[in-house]
């Protein structure tokens, strides 16, 4: 797994092992793995849980019984986003939705969705798609993330980078304030907090666009990596976000194997804003519009649309 997707996505195992794995050493690898590495470990019981996992090792567990307790573990972090993936990765496969987007008036419409695969074929067409749209000349520009639940968040950077400048777009830090950046590079390129190039750029980014006012459009249906697009676009001081909060899983995943080819899929840390702020739970919008997530062809009498449009439309840059 790609640190810091901030969603679900998991190691590239691959897939349940054949070789012979005793249930009890998943589970001690897999406790052990919980406590270290968990962002929010310290709301777990760990004294009951070991006492609960030594009875349940001496009762000669099957592997289902193990993955039942980690799960119940896994649960009462009560981070809604760590979670034990038995299924091989490899199943995952890329829905195909891409960014499409219209100008009306003046003003840029792009819709951000899903996307969950390491492909880099797939990930270079969901950049190209995005970026077509942003090629359309706005004053402003509004970027829908309502029916983006998650996925890959370097993609979806990618395919917004000339809104997001070069630099730093958005930080998670772990529970020991480690801070791990994403930035993007002047071509356009988004990398990982190590410096390797998850995306490549496709092209340099224009400082115009950079500055161009941003309305976001947000929803409950929002989560995981899309609410990282929120906050990376959060950190932009022309930004703007409408709608209703977001699912509250601005975090931060990451992938460990167990012995038997399970992954416990771990939130390790939790999106920060510009000011260092952390945001464990829900992002509220600057300006609530309580309306259930649209479709793009649904945008006509969309009043969270209509609330964005017509802020841009009064922005110096747009009237």
């Amino acid at each position: 797994m790609v640190l810091l997707v901030a969603a679900c996505e998991v190691s590239d195992n691959p897939g349940p092992s054949t070789a012979i794995v005793a249930p009890v050493d998943v589970l001690d690898e897999g406790l052990e793995i919980i406590e270290a590495k968990a962002y929010f470990a310290d709301r777990v019981d760990w004294q009951g849980v070991d006492e609960d996992a030594s009875r349940l090792a001496q009762s000669d567990p099957s592997m289902v019984d193990v993955h039942r307790f980690l799960e119940d573990v896994l649960r009462d972090l009560g981070d809604r986003h760590s979670q034990l993936i038995t299924a091989d990765p490899s199943s995952r496969a890329d829905t195909g939705d891409r960014p499409a987007g219209q100008v009306d008036d003046g003003v840029g419409y792009v819709h951000v969705p899903a996307i969950a695969t390491s492909d880099e074929t797939a990930q270079a067409a969901y950049r190209d798609a995005g970026l077509e749209v942003l090629s359309g000349d706005a004053c402003g520009w509004i970027v829908d993330v309502r029916l983006n639940g998650g996925g890959t968040i370097y993609p979806m950077f990618a395919s917004i980078a000339p809104l997001l400048g070069p630099g730093a777009a958005v930080s998670y830090v772990e529970r020991d304030g480690t801070e791990l950046t994403i930035s993007i590079n002047k071509d356009g390129g988004v990398e990982a907090p190590d410096g390797t190039v998850l995306v490549s750029g496709a092209e340099p980014i224009d400082a115009s666009e950079v500055e161009a006012p941003v309305a976001v459009l947000q929803h409950f249906s929002t989560a995981s990596s899309g609410e990282g697009v929120v906050l990376a676009l959060r950190n932009q001081a022309g930004t703007r976000t409408f709608g209703t909060e977001t699912r509250g899983v601005p975090t931060a995943n990451d992938g460990f194997d167990l012995p038997d080819g399970s992954t416990l899929g771990l939130t390790i840390a939790v999106g920060t804003n510009a000011n260092g702020r952390r945001y464990e739970g829900a992002i509220a919008p600057d300006e609530p519009v309580p309306y259930p997530a649209s479709r793009r062809s649904d945008l006509v009498g969309d009043p969270v649309y209509e609330a964005a449009h017509g802020w841009l439309r009064q922005h110096p840059r747009c009237s």
